[in-house]
């Protein structure tokens, strides 16, 4: 990395280095050593506190950049409303970051650096790797946030493992391993709804900003065009705001597959199920399915009535089954409607009978009391678990 010292950024950020050990750190100058490490020990402990027990993680996948080069450009942070001083967390970060990266911008000033954290406290060389990650998850550099998750991960537990597994999990979504992404948020969402006490509400409104359900429309686009589009949510690591992340996450994952060659009706059937959950807001996404299906002519996924009780997406399937909708041939009864047409007479007609079956089923589904949203995606989720992995492979 090139010399940054007289760089416009740098001077905005205040931080400038003159010489050895004389920096200035928000206006203020230090000659003497121990009074530098102490009060950088200091500011970042301080850092630690406000910032790393909550969580940074991205929703969105990673956009393309040029190849082999990283994509360095300052993402959105949308903290979560229950994050008292967001503001402040937020410049203080990247504060450290711009400190970080001058500190290690020549191999002079990069020894030197590593001179002082030889007289830190063991404590504050584990709170450094806890920044390291999140600052490489903030500079687009996941990899390498991978590798520091995984050492840390290693020997942590309750909340903190709770953090790193999530942003390890986002680091793989952002690379586009939906596999492995996937997989390390359906254990967090096992891990949090198998825990005694009262449930866990899935589907209650998220206590923060949202990162895909409120503008279903152009947070993808964005994500896609450039590096304005990358995005980062600040959170707690509790269960009402991780529980409706997660979620919102194994949507993102498999919205993401709705551009390629490997959709499935598995796939647009999944994201229908969890829509549910933030319906209405999901409804932009719901739209984009349907279009989907009805381009295709053809959809099938024999558990809908299982698992879908919302009547303005029960409605919209009605519509779908008549010529204005474009005559879709739905199959998603519970017994396939393959076998029923070969289950009637020939003198009564192969599609009427099912027609009628069809029609009933939807009418008989609409009219039903249903179970709550949090029962429906509960057993979702632990039923159809294999299933969403096969979604990713």
């Amino acid at each position: 990395m090139p010399h940054r010292a007289h760089s416009p950024d740098l001077a905005l950020s205040g931080f400038h280095l003159f010489g050895p050990l004389n920096l200035h750190l928000g206006g203020k100058k230090f000659e003497d050593e121990d009074e530098l490490i102490g009060e950088v020990r200091d500011w970042f402990s301080k850092l630690n506190i406000n910032f790393f027990t909550q969580g940074i993680y991205s929703l969105l996948p990673r956009p393309r950049a040029k190849k082999g080069k990283l994509d360095k450009a300052a993402p959105v942070i949308e903290p979560s409303l229950t994050i008292g001083a967001a503001d402040k967390i937020l410049q203080s970060f990247e504060m450290a970051v711009k400190c970080f990266e001058l500190l290690n911008s020549t191999e002079e000033l990069k020894y030197e650096f590593y001179q002082l954290c030889q007289k830190w406290r063991k404590e504050t060389h584990t709170m450094m790797t806890y920044f390291q990650a999140d600052m490489n998850i903030y500079q687009g550099n996941y990899p390498e946030a991978i590798t520091h998750l995984q050492t840390l991960a290693a020997s942590a537990s309750g909340k903190t493992l709770m953090k790193l597994n999530l942003q390890w999990a986002s680091c793989h979504l952002c690379l586009k391993q939906y596999s492995k992404a996937c997989q390390l948020i359906l254990e967090q969402l096992e891990g949090i709804l198998s825990q005694p006490g009262p449930p866990v509400s899935l589907c209650s409104a998220a206590t923060g900003t949202t990162a895909e359900s409120d503008s279903s429309d152009g947070e993808e686009g964005s994500a896609t065009s450039g590096a304005a589009g990358r995005r980062l949510r600040l959170m707690q690591c509790t269960a009402s705001e991780v529980v409706p992340f997660c979620l919102q996450f194994l949507v993102a994952s498999l919205r993401a597959k709705m551009s390629t060659y490997q959709l499935t009706d598995a796939i647009l059937a999944h994201m229908i199920i969890l829509t549910q959950c933030d319906w209405p807001k999901q409804e932009a996404l719901f739209n984009e399915i349907i279009s989907t299906i009805q381009k295709q002519g053809t959809f099938t996924y024999n558990s809908f009535f299982y698992y879908v009780h919302q009547v303005d997406i029960l409605e919209e399937f009605a519509f779908l089954d008549t010529p204005e909708g474009g005559k879709v041939n739905l199959d998603i009864m519970p017994i396939s409607t393959k076998a029923l047409a070969q289950q009637r007479t020939v003198t009564r007609g192969v599609n009427k009978g099912v027609k009628e079956d069809f029609k009933a089923a939807l009418e008989k589904q609409v009219g039903h009391i249903p179970e709550s949203n949090d029962v429906i995606i509960r057993r979702f989720l632990q039923d159809e678990r294999e299933e969403l992995l096969k979604s990713f492979l």
